[in-house]
């Protein structure tokens, strides 16, 4: 792996998140941040440097010695820093600049400025990446987790193991002899805490959480097979319009979908009913019981909470829950609550951090990574990798003793061009050939291993 020299403006939870595991793979990280305490927590549990200032100054930047930098990341949560700190570091020589930023619209907001104008040589929008994941877990009502690969052809999907389900004590061996006939390969098993990356012997049990790596037309195979069911989504409620509630209710509009949004605001209100065509827009708080019986909650196929509060967030979500609500999405921020989710049974859970890390981590990888994606309450994470001549794992079936590691597992490789895609799940007779994309699962250090092994 090519070592860089990075810098990362901003220490709050993407921005530690980021450095962490650049710091993890050995690269030299410099973090700016004009809070101490922040930076002190960045030195305390971190091998980094640090800088106090802002990194929209010059001489702060040139204090982290820009000069040397390969990479420059700028995550505060002002976009106006983030992007004068990667206009300066453009002046002063940095390649690679990454800036995260909200306020981009959707459709159309750089047609006459693009993000190089900016001194961006890659924009990362936090609002866009989630509305993502929420339509993803909307469109598969038992799923908590939904990956999509191959343009939409190769999904990997995350559900829980109820109790009498098929899979239920089945060991992986007799799984892959059984119902699936190939359809789908099982590449996670979350107990609670515990992360496993299953092997022969590993068996199911009630309450697992699966995460399972299918062609798309059998995602409703795996969720049968766990003992859930498949519904359609009709009626959606949101809590919050701030800019990612007002996102997701114009791309709910688009997919079809009824949607009625809360917001306590009542400019916002205003505003959000001259924007929204066909969204039901009312003022009132979230977490009021009275109105969330009042409108329907318990008669909504979901209902997903938005707003800037972690702790109301949970609350409405737990309310809609007890009403009847049984598909509930949660916005949440700090990574000590993710953990809690399941226990107080809110399993779907989205995050603004995960979602900017996994963004940022897959432009700053080797050329080989295509895609990472970081999952909110696992040790585990996903990449993308796009196979070279020569390596290691390349022009050998799986089956062949090699030194792949043993918490780390192939679940699928695609071929061919983009639109044209093949998939094909991964056995002991798959043979990986050069330029294929291997999707590779499992526990972070033994997929970091794995990636060198493929390309």
């Amino acid at each position: 792996m090519l070592l860089m020299y990075a810098i990362v403006i901003g220490a709050g939870e993407v921005g530690f998140s980021v450095a962490q595991r650049l710091s993890e793979e050995e690269h030299d990280v410099v973090v700016i941040d004009s809070a101490d305490e922040r930076l002190e927590r960045c030195r305390d549990l971190l091998d980094v440097a640090t800088v106090t200032g802002s990194g929209s100054h010059e001489r702060i930047l040139r204090q982290a010695e820009v000069d040397r930098a390969d990479l420059l990341i700028a995550v505060t949560d002002i976009d106006e820093v983030n992007i004068v700190a990667c206009m300066i570091a453009r002046k002063l020589g940095v390649k690679r600049r990454i800036a995260r930023v909200t306020q981009v619209e959707e459709e159309g907001g750089l047609d006459r400025v693009t993000a190089e104008d900016l001194g961006v040589t890659q924009l990362i929008n936090p609002n866009k990446e989630t509305v993502r994941d929420i339509r993803n877990l909307l469109r598969h009502y038992a799923a908590n987790e939904v990956v999509e690969y191959a343009g939409g052809k190769l999904t990997l999907v995350r559900v829980p193991v109820r109790q009498g389900a098929a899979l239920a004590g089945k060991k992986l061996c007799e799984i892959d002899h059984g119902e699936t006939d190939r359809s789908f390969s099982l590449v996670s098993i979350q107990r609670g805490e515990q992360t496993i990356i299953p092997h022969g012997e590993d068996r199911i049990e009630s309450g697992d959480q699966i995460s399972c790596i299918c062609r798309s037309e059998a995602i409703n195979d795996v969720i049968y097979l766990a003992g859930q069911r498949t519904e359609s989504i009709q009626r959606v409620m949101i809590v919050g319009g701030g800019d990612l509630g007002r996102n997701l209710a114009h791309r709910l509009e688009e997919d079809g979908i009824d949607v009625t949004l809360l917001e306590q605001d009542r400019t916002v209100c205003l505003r959000l009913n001259e924007e929204l065509e066909h969204t039901l827009v009312l003022q009132g708080d979230g977490t009021d019981t009275q109105l969330l019986k009042s409108e329907g909650v318990g008669e909504m196929d979901a209902f997903i909470a938005l707003t800037p509060s972690e702790e109301n967030n949970i609350l409405s979500a737990l309310m809609a829950r007890h009403s009847g609500c049984r598909k509930v999405v949660t916005l949440i921020r700090r990574p000590d609550y993710v953990s809690l989710m399941p226990s107080i049974g809110l399993h779907a859970a989205v995050s603004k951090r995960l979602s900017t890390v996994g963004g940022i981590l897959r432009s700053v990888r080797r050329d080989t990574i295509v895609s990472v994606t970081l999952f909110k309450d696992s040790d585990a994470e996903s990449v993308e990798v796009r196979a070279t001549q020569g390596a290691c794992m390349v022009g050998r079936a799986l089956s062949r003793p090699n030194k792949f590691p043993r918490n780390a597992l192939i679940g699928a490789v695609v071929r061919g061009p983009e639109g044209r895609e093949r998939v094909e799940l991964a056995s002991g007779n798959t043979i990986i050939e050069p330029g294929d994309r291997v999707v590779v699962f499992g526990l972070k250090e033994a997929v970091r291993r794995a990636e060198a092994l493929l390309g």
